[in-house]
């Protein structure tokens, strides 16, 4: 089993937490979290809501900016959704906050 990094962040604002999950090998994160992970995906958002809601990120090490951009992106955009926001161009402030 590869080792894995586990993060869990409380979202200030729009409640509910983040849970950023850094493994060495993919194929052990299913067993081990329950989260099914399609192949060639260098990472993966899943979104889970149980009262709160729990934002769930799984990055590979094999990693790049791009790819962090990316998921936080959809991770912004699930927040954000789950919370009641809509998506306004004229005022971006809460999509900007949230992939900060």
């Amino acid at each position: 089993m590869s080792k894995c990094f586990i993060k869990k962040i409380d979202i200030p604002i729009y409640f509910g937490y983040l849970v950023i999950i850094v493994a060495e090998d993919y194929k052990d994160v299913p067993k081990k979290y329950s989260i099914e992970f399609k192949d060639g995906y260098s990472a993966y958002c899943l979104f889970k809501s149980i009262n709160s809601i729990a934002h769930n990120v799984i990055i590979l090490n094999k990693i790049s900016n791009s790819i962090i951009a990316h998921e936080a992106s959809h991770i912004a955009s699930g927040i954000l959704m789950h919370a009641g926001v809509n998506a306004d161009f004229d005022n971006d402030e809460p999509y900007d906050y949230m992939i900060g």
